[in-house]
C-alpha cells in the first residue's frame, strides 16, 4: 500500500471535515420521516457509551458497495493520523464519503489490480429475477411457462450498525406487472446473449416465436410486439441510495439519507465546492396495451453493480422514501425506443463480453463504467449529445477494443454497422476523466440533481446548485 495513497486519504478527511457544514445535514422539516446520518450517528454513539468515531466510521465503510473496498484498508490507517477534531461528534465527520470522479474511477482500478493478483474476490450476489425460460418459447405462452416472480418484502439488518434496510412492494403494481415485468426484462437479456454468438459465426441459444415466425434479434421482436403495444421509453434518475437506512420508531419508520458524495471540484469565489449526492440513472422502457391503454410491464436497463453486469431488470416495483424523488427526462416514442431498444440489448452483449474477456472485478463496475455512464451512451446517440448524467467515468479502450475484436472477427455480422456507429459514439459521449467542455460539465452536474429547486434534501445540494448555477451565469471558464 503506497503512503502516498493513505496520504491523499488523510487530506482528503482533514479537509472534509472542515467543510464548514456538513454534507448530509438537512434542510429543517422539509422531509419529516427523515434524521440526519450525522443526528442518527450521534444518537447511536450514546446509546452505545462510543465516544470515538472511528469504530463506527470503519463499520460504515465495509458496507459500501464493492469497488469501494478498497478505501477500507486506507481508512484504517488514515483515522489514526487524521486532525483529533475531525473524530468529534461535532465535526462534518461522515463528510469522507465523498469522493471525485478520478478518485471513484481510482478506487475501483485499485480494487480490480487486487482482485487480480488474487487477494480479493468478488462478493457474492444473489442474481436479478430471473424467471428461467426456455430456449425455445412462444409469446403468447410465455407469461404463463415461466415461474413467478415475487417481490422482496419485509427488512433486514442493515450492514450499517444499528438501523434495517427495507425494501416494500408498491401496492399500486400488482403481482401480475411484476411478473410480466421480470419475464420481459429476462427475455431481452437472453436476446442480448445471441450478438456473441453470432459474432462467433455459432447459432443463437434463444429464440421467441410470434404468430408463427421465430425472432432471436431484439429489435425485430420488439417491432412485431408494437402490434399489441405502445412502447415508448425515457431516463430515470434518482439519488443513488447505495445505503437505505432507516429505523423502526414507536409510531412509524425514520429514514436516514445517506448517499455517497460527488466533490465535482466547482468553486465559488469563497473556495466553496459544489458537491452532490451521486445519482442513479437507468433507461425505462414502457409498453402500454394498445386496447385498454394500460401500461402491462416495463423494463429498465443499466449497469448493475456486484457481478451483474448490464441488463435489462424488471421496473422496480417497491416504494421508495421521498426523499429520493424521480426525475424523468429525454422520453422516446414508439419507432426510436424500439431502435434504442437495440441499441441497448447491444451494448449489453458488449460491455459485459469486455468485462469477462478482461476479467475485470465487479464485473467492470466503476472501470467500464458505472450505471451512468451506459444511459449515456444511449442519449449521446439518440438526443444529439444532450446527456444528462454526471460523473461519467468510463474507461472506453476496454468497450472499443471488444468492437474493434468484433468488427475484425466476423466482417459477415449483420450489426457491423451498429458496431461501426457504436464505435463513434462511445468516443464522443463525455467523460469527466478526461475533461472536456468544462460549460457542459457544469450542466450535466445541474441536470443530475433530481430535485427541483425547493426539494433538496440536503443544505449542501442547495449548496451545490447555487455554485454551479452562478458559474453558468456567468459563463465562467472553470
Amino acid at each position: 500500500m503506497a503512503t502516498q495513497d493513505v496520504g491523499d486519504v488523510v487530506g482528503h478527511i482533514n479537509e472534509q471535515c472542515k467543510r464548514g457544514i456538513d454534507l448530509f445535514d438537512l434542510v429543517p422539516e422539509r422531509y419529516p420521516d427523515t434524521i440526519s446520518a450525522p443526528d442518527a450517528v450521534r444518537a447511536y454513539m450514546k446509546q452505545k457509551d462510543i465516544d470515538n468515531l472511528e469504530p463506527i466510521i470503519e463499520e460504515w465503510a465495509k458496507s459500501m458497495p464493492g469497488q469501494y473496498e478498497a478505501f477500507i484498508p486506507l481508512l484504517s490507517i488514515a483515522l489514526e493520523m487524521v486532525d483529533e477534531q475531525c473524530l468529534s461528534q461535532d465535526a462534518g465527520f461522515l463528510n469522507c464519503f465523498s469522493v471525485s470522479p478520478m478518485g471513484a474511477s481510482g478506487l475501483a482500478n485499485m480494487q480490480n489490480m487486487r482482485y487480480q493478483q488474487g487477494t480479493v474476490t468478488n462478493k457474492p450476489q444473489p442474481p436479478p429475477p430471473a424467471t428461467w425460460l426456455k430456449d425455445r418459447v412462444e409469446w403468447k405462452d410465455i407469461f404463463t411457462s415461466a415461474k413467478s416472480v415475487e417481490p422482496v418484502n419485509g427488512c433486514k439488518p442493515s450492514p450499517v450498525q444499528g438501523f434495517d434496510s427495507c425494501m416494500f412492494p408498491d401496492p399500486s403494481k400488482t403481482k401480475e406487472y411484476a411478473h410480466k415485468s421480470a419475464v420481459v426484462a429476462d427475455m431481452f437479456n437472453r436476446l442480448s446473449s445471441n450478438f456473441l454468438r453470432e459474432n462467433e459465426g455459432a447459432e443463437p441459444l434463444f429464440s421467441v416465436s410470434f404468430k408463427g415466425k421465430v425472432y432471436t434479434k431484439p429489435y425485430f421482436l420488439a417491432r412485431r410486439l408494437q402490434s399489441l403495444y405502445d412502447i415508448t421509453s425515457h431516463t430515470a434518475q434518482r439519488i443513488a441510495n447505495f445505503f437505505p437506512l432507516s429505523q423502526k420508531t414507536e409510531k412509524s419508520r425514520i429514514y436516514v439519507p445517506f448517499p455517497a458524495f460527488i466533490l465535482t471540484g466547482m468553486r465559488n469565489a469563497k473556495g466553496e465546492e459544489a458537491a452532490v449526492p451521486a445519482v442513479h440513472s437507468e433507461r425505462v422502457w414502457e409498453f402500454r396495451d394498445k386496447k385498454t391503454g394500460k401500461v402491462e410491464f416495463a423494463i429498465r436497463w443499466f449497469t448493475g453493480t456486484q457481478t451483474n453486469g448490464t441488463r435489462f431488470y424488471p421496473q422496480d416495483t417497491h416504494l421508495h422514501a421521498d426523499w429520493l424523488k424521480v426525475k424523468m427526462s429525454h422520453t422516446l416514442p414508439a419507432t426510436a425506443s424500439v431502435s434504442m431498444l437495440h441499441m441497448a440489448s447491444l451494448l449489453s452483449s458488449i460491455i459485459n463480453t469486455a468485462a469477462d474477456r478482461y476479467n475485470l472485478y465487479d464485473r467492470g463496475y466503476g472501470i467500464i463504467g458505472v450505471c451512468n455512464d451506459a444511459v449515456a451512451v444511449l442519449e449521446q446517440a439518440y438526443f444529439n449529445g444532450d446527456v444528462g448524467g454526471y460523473p461519467l467515468v468510463m474507461q472506453q479502450p476496454f468497450l472499443l477494443g471488444e468492437i474493434k475484436r468484433r468488427l475484425e472477427a466476423n466482417s459477415d455480422d449483420s450489426n457491423t454497422g451498429k458496431y461501426r456507429a457504436l464505435w463513434k459514439i462511445i468516443q464522443e459521449t463525455p467523460n469527466d476523466l478526461r475533461g472536456g467542455d468544462q460549460r457542459d460539465t457544469l450542466r450535466r452536474i445541474l441536470a443530475s440533481i433530481p430535485y427541483k429547486e425547493g426539494e433538496e434534501p440536503f443544505v449542501s445540494t442547495v449548496q451545490a446548485r447555487a455554485i454551479v448555477g452562478d458559474l453558468l451565469d456567468k459563463g465562467t471558464t472553470i
